[in-house]
């Protein structure tokens, strides 16, 4: 797929990734695709993880390097793009449960800083929140303090 749609950087949250599953999809794929995985510390394989996939055929993987700012549930992404230009790219799986979001989102920010990368060219991910009840069916506000905290 990534060949065929021209992707060039594929994030994926909640993968659930082992490091046995990581080794088996590099081994399959390592000719075509870089594989950047943070996985839940506490329960590999079993929950949370998020991972950046790398087309080795138009990224510039040599170049990529990911920072883990919580694990198994948020990364960065820094990659040379066009021009000699870097993007920095934000990857999110934030928690399931709404009383730990505010927290979570500060963590964030906090981490994010604490690397002095500026802003996120893109932040993308599984937010597990809804800033507008329409964009929930049935429409229904989510937890205003976590709403806060993302934005």
């Amino acid at each position: 797929m990534m060949r065929d749609k021209k992707i060039g950087i594929l994030c994926l949250q909640e993968t659930h990734l082992s490091p046995e599953h990581q080794t088996q999809i590099e081994t399959l794929y390592s000719r075509r695709l870089t594989i950047l995985n943070s996985s839940d510390p506490t329960r590999p394989g079993s929950s949370a993880g998020v991972t950046f996939v790398l087309n080795n055929e138009i990224t510039n993987t040599a170049s990529a390097k990911m920072q883990v700012l919580i694990p198994g549930r948020a990364t960065t992404l820094s990659v040379k793009w066009h021009d000699n230009k870097t993007i920095n790219i934000l990857n999110i799986y934030a928690p399931n449960n709404p009383n730990e979001h505010r927290t979570f989102w500060e963590k964030v920010k906090t981490e994010w800083s604490r690397l002095n990368d500026g802003t996120p060219d893109f932040m993308m991910g599984d937010f597990n929140i809804t800033e507008d009840p329409i964009d929930r069916a049935p429409a229904r506000l989510d937890n205003e303090a976590a709403i806060d905290a993302l934005r």
